[in-house]
C-alpha cells in the first residue's frame, strides 16, 4: 500500500468501563482521535460481543474486535470508511491469539495493508495462567515466556514486505532500552532487564519481516513507582519511502484521569505543493 496513512495506538484502560462515566469520557478521547486520523489501534478494550453490538460507535469509522474478557485484554481496530473505500476486497480480522493480537488485512488496487494491534500480557502469572489467554503458554510460570510465544505467534502470521505494508502498534509490556524506564523513587533506570525480550523480537519478529520502530523517546506509561516507554509502533515501509514521504511519529498529552497511557500517533504523507502565486521568489 502506497497511500498515505495516519494512525493513532492508544492502551484505554478498560475502553467499555462499567462505570458509564469513565466509558462517556474515553468514547469522547477517541472521537478527539478521530478528528485527525485514519486508523486507531486500542488495547486493553475489555470488550464483548454485547457491549460491541449495543455501543453506537465512531461516526465515519468502522470497527473490528478481538475479545478478551469483561476485566481483562481486548484489542480492537478502528478504520475510517474513506481509508477502507480505497480497498475493494471486503476486510478480514485475523485474530492471532483472542485479546492479545488481532490483524486487520485491507487488499485492493492500491496494495496490500496489514494492521496489527497488539496487547502483551502484563500482571501476574498466576492471573494469566487462570485465565488460560495464550494458550500452550498458559502453563508457563514465567510471564516473560507468555509474552515470548505471543511473539512467536505474531511472526507466524505476517505476511512479507513484498506482499503487504504491516503496521504494528500497540502495549508491548517491555522497554527496548535501559532508558526507557525511570524509577520514580531512585531516578535510576531499569529497562536492561528486558534486554532478552528485545533481542527475541527484533531477531523472531522485526528482522525476518523488515520491521523497524518508528521511534519517539518519551515515556508512555505513568505508575505509582515509574514511567516507561510501553507504547510503540512499527512498520515494514522501505526506507526509500522517507526520500519524498512526510513521516512523523509522537506521544500526546498526558490524559492521567481517563487513562495512565499516553496515546502515539504515526502517519506518512505526501508534501503539499504549494500554488504558483504562494511560492517564495527563487
Amino acid at each position: 500500500f502506497q497511500g498515505q496513512l495516519r494512525c493513532v495506538s492508544w492502551n484505554a484502560q478498560a475502553f467499555f468501563a462499567h462505570d458509564g462515566r469513565r466509558h462517556r469520557d474515553k468514547v469522547n478521547m477517541v472521537r478527539k482521535l478521530a478528528a485527525f486520523h485514519d486508523v486507531i489501534l486500542l488495547s486493553e478494550t475489555h470488550s464483548s460481543e454485547g457491549e460491541v453490538l449495543a455501543w453506537k460507535g465512531i461516526e465515519g469509522f468502522k470497527g473490528f474486535w478481538s475479545h478478551g474478557t469483561c476485566s481483562r485484554a481486548g484489542v480492537g481496530i478502528l478504520v475510517s470508511e474513506k481509508l477502507l473505500s480505497v480497498f475493494c476486497a471486503r476486510p478480514s480480522l485475523l485474530e492471532v491469539c483472542p485479546g492479545r493480537a488481532a490483524i486487520l488485512q485491507l487488499r485492493g488496487p492500491q496494495g496490500g495493508l496489514d494492521i496489527v494491534s497488539v496487547y502483551f500480557p502484563t500482571g501476574t502469572a498466576a492471573e494469566l495462567r487462570l485465565s488460560g489467554e495464550i494458550g500452550d503458554a498458559a502453563s508457563e510460570p514465567n510471564l516473560r515466556q507468555q509474552r515470548q510465544v505471543l511473539r512467536s505467534k505474531v511472526q507466524g502470521a505476517l505476511q512479507p514486505a513484498s506482499k503487504v505494508l504491516t503496521v504494528i502498534a500497540g502495549d508491548f509490556n517491555w522497554v527496548p532500552r535501559g532508558e526507557d524506564r525511570i524509577s520514580k523513587t531512585s531516578i535510576t533506570d531499569s529497562g536492561h532487564r528486558d534486554a532478552q525480550e528485545e533481542d527475541h523480537w527484533q531477531s523472531s519478529v522485526c528482522q525476518p519481516s523488515r520491521l523497524h520502530e518508528l521511534f519517539q523517546p518519551r515515556f508512555t506509561h505513568d505508575s505509582a513507582s515509574a514511567r516507561s516507554r510501553l507504547d510503540r509502533a512499527y512498520w515494514n515501509q522501505h526506507v526509500s519511502e522517507q526520500l519524498d514521504r512526510h513521516i512523523r511519529v509522537a506521544s500526546l498529552e498526558w490524559r492521567l484521569g481517563i487513562s495512565l497511557r499516553r496515546a502515539v500517533l504515526f502517519a506518512r504523507s505526501s508534501p503539499q505543493r504549494l500554488p504558483e502565486s504562494s511560492r517564495p521568489v527563487s
